[in-house]
């Protein structure tokens, strides 16, 4: 399982080549694993070059950004999550189950408790310290 500073680094996807030159392959995921706190701003280093979140902003047609919960295998993923349609409210939830969506077979959401189902786009990680805050 990947920690929660892990899971939320920004990554990219390369969906397609871009130039000539260009140093990444299509299908490559981008760790931006790097902050910058004086400019505040993620960077990777690559092959001797320092890459920052802007440049990726610049080409949306080469680098995808992908959400905490794209392209994840189902052992990285969160023991427990915390989860809002509110932004005011969160509610903390252990995992049951992952699940996946049938067309995309990407993953579309969480079983927790009952068998309750919740939108992942809806959900950020969690840790058990912050369970266990929540349901005392």
């Amino acid at each position: 399982m990947l920690s929660i500073e892990e899971l939320l680094k920004p990554r990219f996807k390369v969906s397609k080549e871009g130039y000539p030159d260009m140093q990444f392959k299509r299908n490559e995921i981008i760790i931006l694993d790097c902050l910058d706190r004086g400019k505040n701003q993620n960077y990777m280093g690559y092959k001797g070059v320092l890459y920052y979140d802007a440049y990726f902003d610049q080409y949306p047609s080469i680098f995808r950004p992908l959400a905490w919960y794209e392209e994840r295998n189902f052992a990285d993923l969160p023991e427990y999550i915390k989860w809002s349609s509110n932004p005011n409210e969160k509610s903390y939830f252990k995992v049951e189950n992952w699940y996946l969506s049938p067309n995309t077979r990407n993953i579309a959401g969480v079983v927790v408790a009952n068998g309750h189902r919740l939108f992942i786009e809806d959900c950020q990680p969690a840790t058990l310290s912050e369970y266990n805050s929540y349901i005392k």
